[in-house]
Order: C-alpha cells, then structure tokens, then sequence
C-alpha cells in the first residue's frame, strides 16, 4: 500500500463517480441527450441484476447439487457472463419496447448504456475501492492498530499489501472500456427492439455472455490479459456499433434497402 497505489485506488474512485457525472454534462450539452435516459440504465441495472440476477446467481452457487459446476472455473465464468448477457440485454429490450418505443435514437440507446455501466461501475468496482481507500488511509495515518484485533480486517490489509500496484490501475481501465462496452451492447439491442427482431437480441445476448464469461475467467487466471482484450473490444464496439449508429449506418441492409428504394 505505497503512495502509488493509493493514487490509483483513488483514481478508481474518480473514475467510478465522478466520470459518469461528467459524462451526462458533456453528452446532454453536446447531444441533447436526455437524462432520463441515464436515468433509465440505472433503472435496467437496478432491477434486472441487483434484483433479478443476483438473486438467480445466489440460489444457483449456493445449491449443493450445482456445487461442482460452480468450483469449475470455465462453467463459473460462463454462468456470470451468460447470465448478464440474459438479464442485461432482455432487461433493456423490455424498457427499450415498454417506455421508449417512439424515442429510439442512438443518443438515448447511447446514454441508457453509459447510465447502465455509471451504475454497475459505481455498486461493483466503486463499492470495492471506497472500502480499499479508507482502509489505507486508516493503515498510513496509524490507525490500524484500534483494528488490528479483529481478523477480517488484518486479513483484508494483508491483502492490500500483497496486491500488485498495477491491479489497480487495471481495475480503472476496466472500468472505462466497460463504459464504451455497454453503449455498443445497448444499442445493438436497442435496434433489435426498434425493429422487432429476436435475432439482433440473440446476437446481443450472445455476445455480452461471451465478452463477460472471457472477462471474468481471465481475471482470475491471468488479469493482465484483460487489459488487451477489453480495450480491443471496447473499439470494435465503438467502430462498428457507436459510430455507425449515430451515423444511422448500423446495419448495411437497412441502407442498402433505403438506397434501393431511392
């Protein structure tokens, strides 16, 4: 827990909150989007992973009879990442065709994404470094010392010691390609609920699960790797779903049937 650890750790915490505040300033003075819309991906997340999909995911890990499933590191993986992909994506396709069917444009398919990953941000990586923040803080002003009778936490600064200090860099730039990773996810699914077609949410789904399932997996065995892949994802994303949606070029046999009929 030197200096330059804790200068990322709250580099993280900027990242996880004040990063989405600024997003919603610049995008609703560039674009006009609307922030109801941001408000809305809190929404989706909200409901459909904190209340829908944590739920499911805690009664499957913690029944005895999927027990071996769950301690096999490519089925725990693929069960995170298929299960966001599921909840995630039919989350926002039922918001997109309930509350948003005439006000489906990239800017509001955009801004429901960037609210989604604002909010999975803040709960999953954020909760973890206000608590990795204040605990160093507490170890370098001598405070540890009221605490260090209690186990849980001589554990947890042991583990603080023992982190490498680019894990926490690693975390922050997670974070942000994860933000350009939902906006493509949501627009993908945006466009499969504005032209009513299952194929363009399978097509999601399938995607997010393998995106997250990779995540989760190489996390665990070889954390630098996702270093590489998310970025390289997160501009794909960018390329071929963000900067074409709102160039209203998505999906060429939309504009090929509009060239057709002109």
């Amino acid at each position: 827990m030197n200096f330059i650890s804790m200068l990322f750790m709250l580099l993280n915490l900027v990242i996880c909150f004040v990063l989405p505040v600024v997003l919603i300033f610049r995008f609703y003075g560039k674009y006009k989007m609307k922030p109801d819309m941001f408000a809305a991906g809190f929404i989706v997340f909200l409901v459909f992973e904190l209340f829908l999909r944590m739920p499911f995911l805690r009664a499957f890990t913690e029944n005895e009879q999927y027990a071996a499933y769950v301690e096999n590191p490519v089925l725990y993986a693929l069960l995170l990442g298929f299960s966001a992909g599921l909840f995630d994506e039919v989350g926002r396709f039922i918001y997109y065709r309930v509350f948003v069917r005439d006000h489906m444009t990239w800017e509001n398919g955009l801004a429901m994404g960037l609210g989604f990953a604002s909010l999975e941000g803040m709960t999953v990586t954020g909760g973890v470094y206000v608590r990795r923040f204040m605990f160093s803080v507490m170890y370098h002003m001598g405070r540890y010392g009221e605490l260090e009778n209690n186990p849980s936490v001589t554990s947890f600064i042991e583990e603080l010691k023992a982190t490498p200090v680019y894990m926490h860099l690693l975390a922050g730039w997670e974070r942000i390609t994860m933000l350009v990773i939902h906006a493509a996810f949501s627009l993908l699914t945006m466009y499969a609920a504005k032209r009513g077609r299952l194929s363009l949410l399978v097509l999601s789904f399938v995607l997010h699960g393998v995106t997250i399932s990779a995540a989760v997996y190489f996390s665990n065995s070889a954390p630098w790797i996702n270093g590489l892949y998310l970025p390289i994802l997160a501009a794909a994303g960018f390329f071929f779903v963000i900067k074409k949606a709102r160039k209203k070029e998505l999906f060429l046999f939309d504009k090929a049937k509009k060239e057709k009929a002109g």
